[in-house]
């Protein structure tokens, strides 16, 4: 008569291959776990740096926007008296303004 392997008790052998597959699985798992842990941590010490480089950005976007306005307005003021100087201009000393009596300027 053949035994049944189903009907076998655990040999001594089988039980050795069991306890190491036993503790394989979970050597597996605590040590996914801990690579899970490390790469969610290393990838949020990441998201909060961009973070901090997206304030600093934005403060030297704001500056160079104030530097760039405050450069125009000097250029054109360089520029305004360059072309004032140009166009041979005299300076007015006497100045005499015209006053409206009525609120009609032109008659017909």
């Amino acid at each position: 008569m053949k035994k049944s392997i189903l009907r076998q008790p655990f040999s001594f052998r089988n039980k050795i291959f069991f306890n190491l597959l036993l503790f394989l699985g979970f050597s597996a798992i605590i040590g996914l776990s801990g690579l899970y842990i490390f790469l969610v941590n290393s990838e949020v010490k990441e998201k909060y740096g961009l973070r901090e480089y997206e304030k600093k950005l934005s403060e030297i976007s704001k500056e160079n926007e104030k530097l760039e306005v405050s450069f125009l307005r000097v250029d054109s003021l360089d520029n305004a008296i360059v072309l004032l100087d140009g166009l041979g201009l005299e300076k007015a000393e006497n100045v005499s303004y015209i006053k409206v009596v009525d609120s009609q300027v032109v008659v017909k």
